[in-house]
């Protein structure tokens, strides 16, 4: 797409990736990426996609370190993975031989678009300024209306006739 005519006295939109509110709110995990840390940590970014209320299409992202070569900080990302599972009553398991190919091989897509509710927290982070962070996961209190899947949502296409400058998402650490 071409733009024309950039006027640089228009005002800067807002960004899309504002914090939303302390509060709980009802998600589905939208995607997942492992990605090794430079320490050699796994790392798991996770999306969350609010899926009800006011910031209905909001988008919250989490790290969660659950290999990590620190003990402490291991077992803390994996209580928070099991946190995130039994929220969704999820089962199986999520086998991982310390390699990060095994590791995709064997994604999260199986509890994707399974409602939760997630608790979100305002930081302020020296480096990026105020932003969310997802503090606890729970089951869902009441059964909110979820997307069949991830390709056939269409809340994400752009339509010119909205306004798109507020309203959007939250970016934690």
């Amino acid at each position: 797409m071409v733009v024309k005519n950039f006027n640089t006295s228009d005002p800067v939109p807002k960004s899309n990736f504002e914090p939303i509110p302390s509060g709980r709110y009802m998600a589905i995990l939208w995607s997942d990426r492992k990605t090794i840390s430079k320490n050699g940590n796994v790392v798991l970014n996770l999306t969350f996609k609010i899926i009800d209320g006011e910031y209905k299409g909001s988008t919250v992202f989490h790290k969660n370190n659950f290999l990590n070569s620190n003990s402490i900080s291991s077992a803390m990302g994996q209580r928070e993975l099991l946190e995130l599972t039994n929220s969704v009553n999820f089962k199986g398991s999520i086998a991982f031989d310390g390699s990060i190919e095994k590791l995709n091989e064997s994604s999260l897509s199986e509890i994707y678009n399974k409602p939760l509710e997630i608790q979100v927290i305002l930081e302020d982070n020296l480096q990026f300024g105020i932003q969310n962070k997802i503090t606890g996961f729970f089951p869902c209190s009441s059964t909110p209306s979820v997307p069949k899947t991830q390709t056939e949502d269409t809340s994400f296409k752009t339509d010119t006739s909205k306004d798109l400058t507020s309203g959007w998402g939250a970016r934690t650490t």
